[in-house]
């Protein structure tokens, strides 16, 4: 079969051209990833432009995954951005709207507005708000759609936005849903309860089918009386999901109580996925039949934020035998980190099973006097209860104080290494890149490195705090191991031991050589910030990795 004759076939071209696929958008996606998909949806609109046997199946990819409302709706001749909405300037023409149809059916996954490659996500970020859509283009676009979905055949949509005095997103609903997230204004929360019913009964429909909800208020939420409507709005919608469909919930609005949710959630036999901000859980609640054994058997990912002293109660009745991955978020109120963090953890590895293998504990707070307690603190003591299980393959540790404290020095690095010999990702950030004078213990070495590489060979991500490569201290060239090894991403917050001007080739080449896969996107979308600058230096090692690796992947291809 000639090639012409494949693209003829629309199924094998779309067999095809899936290979070029984007794939799917999420907040969590790193720049690397990011970079990449748009290098893919580029070849694929080169691709609908080369002859007419490409176009249908080439778009139809394209098209699946729009990372921006406005893409779909700059396919509308009328419609222009004004200041700060977008606005119809004239009804549009049948021919215009057959046009917008032709491609709104290929839409599966829909997102209101992404953020820029290189913006981190967080939640209560409304990253929607800056660009309004006027009411005047959902009012028109309603006639058009005739009742219809505007993308009938869509299964993610994030986020949703709510308000009761503009329900015009509400046409971006389908039945074919699966995956939604929903945003909710601050109208939504200080509204009666006939307008909150009206505005919940009509995702009634759409709810009975979701295999994933993120409910996301948290921007809303600056005050007690805030708080206790939001978490009335999250039992609200709780009450209208059919928990035999939904695996994945993820609810921002903090739970003043988390009990009531919690019951309903933990008859869900399916769910897989949870992640709550937990203010305060009734230990004392008692559950009927034993609902959490069911619950147990099927709850795969978990992901809690909140104080230590609330999250500990909580974290007993949800961890199960079937949990595979735990991240968690302790904002600090002022106590003793260190202790608090120790016990919730000691009470984790005490119920988990090997079959969890990424945790990922994050400590969070700006108390002054916690600052000047953490500040000579290994790292490694923070979760030296977990060194007791060696079958994790992921672990994160990230400190986001206002300022960076703890230490992470030689010996924690080996402590790490002799613990969970199995690692995949390591990731330490928020750490002290310097160890005070009068703290005796060295840096991680760059031999350290080298060992540390060598006893890891299955290691893909790795983000240390600093790494002491003094020019004296550097082995030669022809000493270092040829490892072929297969780590993608390594980053180094600080690089300490100059003279700089003759650190910063020398260990661009050894890294090079011990790591000759790595993935280099960062450097390539941020460009050059400065030379000469202590912070900067693994920027100045980056660069130099890119132009080494880049020359020699070339030199192969040639």
């Amino acid at each position: 079969m000639s090639a012409t004759q494949v693209f003829r076939c629309e199924e094998l071209a779309t067999e095809i051209f899936n290979h070029f696929a984007p794939g799917p958008l999420r907040r969590t996606d790193t720049v690397q990833y990011r970079i990449r998909r748009r290098v893919r949806q580029n070849a694929l609109a080169r691709a609908a432009r080369i002859c007419h046997a490409c176009t249908t199946p080439a778009l139809n990819v394209l098209w699946r995954v729009v990372d921006n409302i406005y893409i779909l709706l700059s396919l509308l001749p009328p419609i222009i951005r004004g200041r700060p909405t977008y606005v119809f300037t004239r009804d549009m023409t049948p021919s215009e709207w057959a046009r917008f149809e032709e491609y709104a059916i290929r839409v599966r996954e829909l997102h209101w507005q992404t953020s820029p490659i290189g913006f981190e996500y967080s939640p209560g970020h409304d990253i929607g708000a800056d660009v309004e859509v006027s009411p005047s283009v959902w009012m028109i676009l309603a006639r058009w759609c005739q009742g219809k979905g505007l993308c009938p055949r869509l299964e993610y949509l994030a986020p949703l936005h709510l308000s009761p005095n503009d329900p015009g997103p509400l046409l971006l609903v389908s039945p074919t849903l699966r995956h939604m997230s929903i945003s909710v204004a601050q109208s939504v929360l200080s509204e009666d309860d006939i307008a909150l019913s009206s505005l919940f009964s009509s995702l009634g429909s759409v709810f009975a089918s979701l295999e994933s909800l993120i409910i996301d208020a948290s921007s809303q939420v600056q005050s007690v009386g805030n708080l206790l409507m939001a978490s009335d709005y999250e039992t609200r919608l709780l009450d209208l999901l059919d928990t035999r469909a939904l695996r994945h919930l993820e609810i921002h609005p903090p739970l003043v109580n988390v009990s009531r949710s919690f019951v309903r959630i933990c008859e869900d036999i399916g769910l897989r996925s949870l992640s709550l901000t937990i203010v305060h859980f009734d230990r004392s609640l008692s559950f009927a039949d034993d609902p959490l054994s069911r619950f147990h058997s099927t709850l795969r990912e978990l992901r809690l934020d909140g104080e230590p002293r609330s999250l500990v109660d909580f974290i007993e009745y949800a961890i199960g035998p079937s949990l595979e991955k735990i991240e968690l978020r302790f904002t600090n109120n002022g106590m003793t980190p260190l202790y608090e963090s120790r016990t919730v953890l000691e009470r984790i590895v005490a119920r988990i099973s090997p079959r969890l293998t990424r945790f990922s504990p994050t400590l969070a707070g700006d108390h002054e006097t916690t600052l000047q307690e953490m500040q000579q603190v290994p790292a490694v003591e923070i979760i030296r209860p977990l060194l007791t299980k060696p079958h994790l393959t992921h672990v994160a540790l990230h400190l986001t104080y206002k300022r960076k404290v703890g230490l992470f020095t030689q010996q924690d690095m080996m402590d790490l290494s002799d613990a969970w010999p199995d690692l995949v990702e390591l990731r330490i950030d928020g750490v002290q890149s310097h160890i005070p004078s009068n703290y005796h213990a060295p840096s991680p070495s760059v031999e350290d490195l080298i060992q540390f590489a060598q006893r890891h060979p299955r290691l893909e991500h790795l983000v240390l705090p600093s790494l002491n490569a003094a020019a004296k201290s550097l082995p030669p060239l022809h000493d270092i191991p040829q490892l072929n090894h297969q780590l993608e991403v390594l980053q180094i917050h600080a690089i300490t031991g100059y003279p700089y001007y003759r650190t910063t080739f020398a260990l661009a080449q050894i890294l090079d050589k011990l790591f000759p896969n790595l993935d280099l996107c960062r450097p390539q979308f941020e460009g050059p910030r400065g030379f000469g600058k202590k912070v900067e230096v693994w920027d100045d090692v980056e660069r130099a990795l890119l132009a080494l690796q880049t020359g020699r992947r070339g030199g192969c291809v040639v």
